[in-house]
């Protein structure tokens, strides 16, 4: 997922965002999908809107192409033989980010565990963790992440079971850096169990 304006849908298992830069350094091969899942990937809305990179699972894409998608995209899912040694080697690289991505530190000001809803916050570059199941619920729909003017930042949201969100939930990137947020990162590491 690229930055901007993004809708996202109710996803289980693993959920990164990546763009270029600081995030291709981290995903490796996995920095090719806007959306991976070990599980099953579906989409339930006709409103989400992918920016740029292929949805991927190692079981099954369904509902996808929906909403808005900007190219490159395909679905990438067994048992296309190309397609599993893809999976295979976006795991791998996605495995090693998961674990970084969920092993690095937060301040204690960035414990949500006890106010789990991302969505009707606005957030600087960091590391926030939710120590469980976290959502964007319709009653609070919108998650701003503020670059606060800088290039090459990151936000990584620890999620400590699943990631759940209602149609028509955003994430929006404001006062980006002069390179326009192509650089930064965004990344939702859910911990289903490891991935």
């Amino acid at each position: 997922m690229k930055i901007g304006t993004l809708t996202l849908s109710a996803l289980s298992a693993l959920l990164c965002s990546a763009t270029p830069g600081f995030a291709a350094s981290i995903l490796g091969t996995g920095d090719n999908f806007a959306i991976f899942g070990v599980t099953a990937v579906t989409a339930t809305s006709p409103a989400i809107s992918i920016a740029n990179g292929n949805v991927g699972s190692q079981t099954s894409v369904t509902g996808f192409p929906a909403g808005t998608i900007s190219l490159p995209f395909r679905v990438v899912q067994p048992p296309n033989p190309a397609d599993i040694a893809t999976l295979g080697q976006a795991f791998t690289d996605i495995s090693k980010a998961h674990t970084a991505l969920f092993n690095m530190t937060y301040i204690p000001a960035n414990d949500f565990t006890a106010t789990p809803t991302l969505g009707g916050r606005t957030l600087l570059p960091g590391v926030y963790h939710f120590g469980v199941a976290a959502s964007m619920p319709l009653t609070a729909l919108v998650l701003t992440l503020d670059a606060n003017h800088q290039n090459n930042v990151f936000w990584v949201f620890q999620i400590g079971t699943t990631l759940t969100t209602a149609d028509g939930a955003q994430v929006k990137l404001i006062n980006p850096g002069s390179n326009g947020g192509g650089d930064d990162g965004i990344f939702f590491v859910a911990n289903t169990g490891g991935i």
